[in-house]
């Protein structure tokens, strides 16, 4: 009999342990406000992408149709970037989670940080935009029109880096947060290169008038905040790698190719 207890024991502690598998935490409200806080902070994917898909529609097509209600939407998406920043600070206050949960939680509040800015980017591009495209109005405009749209390949990186940050958010997928992470040196080229086609063209003779004057300064600030929002985008990833190694990513070298 007494031979038999190490082996009753053993199948005390299995059965524990699958019991506990079932549930990550032992508060289920835990649990429940952790899975909350990761799905309000996943709706701003689509949110903002779907934002900056009018913005950038709106350029190539040289209409400022939707660019009032981007710019009031993105007014609106900060808000609420504020309002689940604010409900994560709870979880942290109210549960005071330690290691990876700890982690969890911390990244979904600087993500917020992160939104809340890069829902300001939004609003200055749809803004940029309408300015751009309302400097036109009637006329031909054909060189100002050939030169914004050198601006679109921007738009296109900027949407796709914050898509795969918030999805390597999403899934803890730290290989495609790094991803993001080499491709905004891309972008920070792109953005340079823009810049400098931008000041070669009002060393032109014609960039004196009003309305090549008006969209240059537009167009600055316009490919500056397209490249903000690459690095907000950077910055999400960053914190994928927080939550899976304890590192932060910003404070590490990159490897040599």
């Amino acid at each position: 009999m007494l031979s038999a207890l190490p082996s009753l024991w053993q199948c005390a502690a299995l059965k524990n342990f699958s019991i506990m598998s079932e549930s990550t935490h032992i508060l289920s409200e835990f649990d429940a406000d952790l899975n909350t806080l990761n799905s309000k902070v996943s709706e701003f994917e689509t949110l903002l992408i779907e934002n900056l898909l009018v913005t950038e529609s709106s350029l190539a097509e040289w209409t400022s149709d939707g660019l009032s209600d981007a710019i009031v939407s993105a007014g609106d998406f900060r808000r609420k970037a504020d309002e689940v920043g604010y409900f994560a600070r709870q979880v942290l206050l109210r549960f005071r989670p330690v290691a990876s949960d700890l982690r969890f939680v911390l990244a979904r509040i600087r993500v917020c940080t992160n939104l809340d800015s890069l829902c300001g980017e939004l609003e200055e591009v749809a803004r940029r935009v309408k300015n751009i495209v309302v400097c036109c109005g009637d006329g031909d405009c054909g060189d100002m029109r050939e030169n914004v749209q050198k601006i679109a390949p921007l738009f296109e990186m900027a949407r796709h880096e914050f898509r795969d940050a918030m999805q390597a958010l999403a899934t803890d997928n730290a290989e495609l947060a790094a991803s993001v992470r080499r491709r905004d040196s891309d972008l920070d080229a792109l953005h340079r290169q823009l810049m400098d086609d931008l000041a070669m063209v009002a060393r032109e003779p014609s960039s004196g008038a009003a309305d090549e004057a008006h969209w240059l300064v537009h167009g600055v600030f316009l490919i500056r905040a397209l490249e903000r929002v690459g690095d907000h985008a950077k910055n999400i990833a960053d914190e994928v790698v927080f939550v899976a190694s304890s590192r932060i990513a910003s404070h590490t070298p990159e490897p040599d190719a």
